[in-house]
């Protein structure tokens, strides 16, 4: 234990954090989550961490997620969490916990493994434990975690960080062809667990395994070495693809029955990037006005407010910045990583600012990497927060961050440790909102066999008018086995929009019941639910 008194200290601070974001539900485990901008993504995600916990054994059943009725695969809508949901499995065996307590372990769960991650990215690396690793972990934690924790499917997804730490273990593994097998089969395992975990964390994972490759062969010229290992790699490679394809089918069965499974451009935009981000902190970080009791509260704190947040936290970016400067003072090896952990934020800034800009001074825009990448791939059609690219960045900084106070602690000695708790201490999240979930909703069951198909009242009329209402529907059919027309997603298709066009001209009064309950019934559906 003794060996590892080094890493479990340096991960201490970080546990620290973690601590604080969670610490709204502790007194409310089994009733409450963590509800930020109002809680319907944390509402809609307990249902699916729901039903992928126990249907996943019958995949036929899994992908048939129970919205949205007559649709067809529905999981293929949504990150399935799959991963979530295998990671809280050990605790379903020995309890029987709620959807809100299910939910609050998998988020607790993840950012752990999240700041464990790290860690070993730094240890592979070459990094010591203190003081580096101290900084990295806390560093990873915000700004990027404070944004997303209304979002179990966007934390910093753990096994991204652990195929970016796998592949840099396999590189510094050229003496020993055990280690470069177990290294290279871990790397391609998270991968492939990171297609359990969400699809934009997938892309992470994969931009994270390969540009340290490509980086170290052009660094390093081993071309003859690498190549050497293909009879190593491929055929993990060629095991991997097609657990991939597996976790992808709902998604492909989708995107084969419509060709509209992708996103507008205008919504990539919305979704991107932007300068003035840089400068947009996020709004469940603290500042001067929480610290005196006056901070906002509940939709105050959000609303009129962007979600997208690039500043990396102005002290974690002057960290960063001083161990680039003291760049010379690394290992061959280790500058090597930094250099390549550099890269790849750098590429993922590059595509957080999304498929175009506009041009100056005039009405036209520049395509930019991300919109030429998908021209090519039809996956990335469907990504519409590319903001979320910016983890990368995220790592990059914590990393060189963590060297900063290295050679901070080298300078000043024990006095630079007052710069790691200052960090911790804006690192704090304030005003986390809890959201409860419904008793009527929070059933336990056993079974979901559908007996029932339900039409769902009343009905918004376009995804962006989704409410707390529409996301309640999936944990109500969860819990008592029916098939309902409701539901909640990011993406919907033509039939859901023309159906919650109809119901609306019903309700106006500009078409008759009859018109569209004679269909209802064709297809099964013989009661309805009013909310």
């Amino acid at each position: 234990l003794m060996r590892y008194f080094g890493w479990i200290a340096a991960l201490v601070p970080a546990l620290i954090v973690i601590i604080f974001c969670m610490l709204p539900v502790f007194s409310n485990w089994d009733t409450h989550m963590l509800g930020p901008f109002g809680g319907l993504d944390a509402l809609l995600q307990a249902g699916l961490l729901q039903w992928s916990g126990q249907t996943y054994l019958t995949p036929e059943l899994w992908y048939q997620l129970p919205i949205f009725y007559p649709e067809q695969d529905v999981l293929g809508y949504m990150d399935s969490l799959l991963g979530q949901a295998l990671s809280i499995q050990p605790i379903l065996w020995l309890t029987d916990p709620s959807a809100a307590a299910q939910y609050n372990w998998a988020m607790l769960i993840s950012l752990v493994l999240s700041a464990v991650s790290v860690l070993l990215i730094w240890r592979n690396s070459g990094g010591e434990p203190v003081p580096g690793a101290i900084v990295a972990a806390v560093v990873i934690g915000s700004p990027y975690t404070l944004a997303q924790l209304g979002h179990l499917n966007q934390l910093p997804p753990p096994m991204v960080f652990f195929a970016i730490a796998a592949v840099i273990g396999a590189l510094n593994s050229a003496a020993s062809l055990r280690k470069r097998i177990l290294w290279w089969g871990a790397a391609m395992l998270a991968v492939v667990a990171q297609s359990m975990w969400g699809w934009y964390g997938f892309v992470y994972a994969a931009m994270g395994a390969a540009i340290p490759v490509v980086w170290n062969l052009f660094s390093h010229r081993e071309y003859k070495q690498f190549f050497r290992l293909n009879w190593v790699v491929l055929p993990m490679f060629l095991i991997a693809i097609p657990a991939v394809l597996w976790m992808a089918e709902p998604q492909l069965r989708v995107a084969d029955r419509y060709t509209e499974f992708d996103r507008s451009d205008t919504e990539i935009r919305l979704g991107s990037a932007d300068l003035k981000h840089f400068f947009e902190r996020g709004v469940y970080r603290s500042n001067p006005a929480d610290w005196v009791g006056k901070g906002l509260d509940g939709a105050q704190r959000y609303e009129d407010r962007e979600r997208q947040v690039l500043n990396p936290g102005w002290l974690a970016l002057a960290l960063a910045v001083y161990g680039i400067k003291h760049r010379r003072k690394l290992s061959g090896k280790m500058l090597q990583h930094g250099y390549g952990l550099l890269g790849l934020g750098f590429i993922g800034l590059v595509f957080a600012f999304g498929e175009s800009t506009g041009l100056p001074f005039t009405d036209k825009r520049m395509l930019l990497p991300f919109g030429v990448l998908r021209e090519f791939i039809d996956s990335l059609r469907a990504f519409r927060g590319a903001w979320r690219f910016s983890l990368l960045t995220v790592l990059a900084i914590a990393w060189w961050a963590g060297f900063g106070f290295s050679m901070l602690r080298n300078r000043y000695g024990v006095k630079a440790f007052g710069v790691a708790v200052l960090l911790v201490l804006i690192s704090l999240p304030v005003t986390l909102p809890i959201i409860e979930i419904p008793a009527e909703v929070n059933l336990s069951s056993n079974t979901f066999a559908s007996n029932q198909k339900l039409l769902t009242l009343p009905t918004p009329l376009n995804e962006y008018l989704e409410d707390r209402i529409e996301v309640l529907w999936l944990l109500r059919a969860v819990s008592t086995g029916n098939q309902v027309t409701g539901g909640a997603t990011g993406w919907v298709s033509g039939n859901i929009i023309k159906l919650r066009l109809e119901l609306s001209d019903c309700e106006a009064g500009l078409i008759a019941p009859e018109e569209i309950f004679d269909r209802f019934i064709e297809l099964g559906i013989t009661g309805a639910e009013i909310a």
